[in-house]
């Protein structure tokens, strides 16, 4: 039965339908079927939806029963990146990028925290190697804008907006 939920989630999730994936993967939690990468999904889902908190309990409840699980990681370090706890988002997402390297996400995500927690130098080659990975992933530019006004080159900083903007869609925090 998790197999099938799973397939269905994935499915929803490739359509982004990110609400009905976090019901179809409570169902499978209330049928029983809530496996460590049931609540990992359910934590990706959520993230999606903006429910940072519990995506952050599911992430926990995934990880912790299954720490082999990098997906596990990464949702944990994405969650905790989202609430702003930057520090305590390092550890998940270098665990993940050590093991997952060619995963845009994870080096964005990672760079977003080493901003958020004061390693700028850190925090540029990351994002520099999301965007050498996926030179189109509008959260990497985002962060990096970020990252450019730090040291007052706000036309970097406008350039790399620019870009997420052009690459992503408009966020209330790239207006």
């Amino acid at each position: 039965l998790t197999e099938a939920y799973l397939a269905k989630a994935e499915y929803l999730a490739n359509k982004r339908l990110w609400k009905t994936v976090e019901e179809t993967l409570q169902e499978a939690i209330d049928a029983g079927a809530g496996t460590p990468l049931v609540y990992v999904r359910m934590s990706e889902a959520q993230i999606n939806r903006g429910k940072y908190d519990l995506a952050l309990q599911n992430a926990i409840e995934g990880s912790a029963a299954d720490p082999t699980s990098l997906d596990g990681y990464l949702m944990l370090g994405r969650s905790l990146v989202r609430l702003e706890l930057w520090q305590e988002a390092l550890a998940p997402l270098l665990t993940y990028v050590a093991y997952s390297g060619d995963d845009h996400r994870g080096w964005s995500d990672l760079g977003r925290a080493q901003l958020g927690a004061g390693q700028t130098e850190a925090a540029g080659e990351s994002l520099g190697r999301a965007l050498e990975i996926n030179p189109r992933y509008s959260p990497a530019y985002l962060a990096r804008g970020w990252l450019m006004l730090e040291p007052g080159d706000f036309e970097a900083g406008l350039q790399s907006f620019g870009e997420a903007r052009r690459y992503g869609s408009e966020t209330f925090e790239l207006f």
